[in-house]
């Protein structure tokens, strides 16, 4: 199935699941190691993205928001998600770190894991 994808800027056409299940790679794909091991905080609960839509034409618009690789079918659901994911709110669990952006939480998980696994490693 295609999707034609509608952000902020303007996106390529296609699917954006893409190169091996990744969004579709522009410069405004943030890239965050986002996956089903990630510990991203949205007040103080455990954070999943909303699944890909599926199940419908090949002529649907589709809002991507590629900082959290989510797409949404309705322009007022991809805002309310971007002032959300802007908003200071998110904390990382790695890490411990509060009153962080989205992006913010991301970073700090993915140090946090990293930093984690050197430790394991020596």
């Amino acid at each position: 199935m295609r999707y034609r994808l509608l952000c902020q800027g303007a996106r390529p056409k296609g699917r954006p699941e893409e190169a091996g299940g990744r969004p579709a790679a522009g410069p405004a794909a943030a890239p965050l190691a986002l996956g089903p091991d990630s510990m991203v905080l949205l007040q103080k609960k455990l954070w999943q993205p909303e699944p890909l839509p599926t199940g419908y034409d090949d002529s649907l618009d589709v809002w991507w928001l590629p900082t959290t690789r989510e797409a949404f079918l309705r322009y007022t659901d991809y805002l309310e998600r971007l002032r959300i994911v802007r908003s200071r709110i998110w904390s990382s669990l790695s890490s411990g770190k509060t009153n962080l952006t989205f992006e913010e939480a991301a970073h700090e998980d993915e140090q946090g894991r990293l930093l984690a696994q050197q430790v394991i490693a020596s």
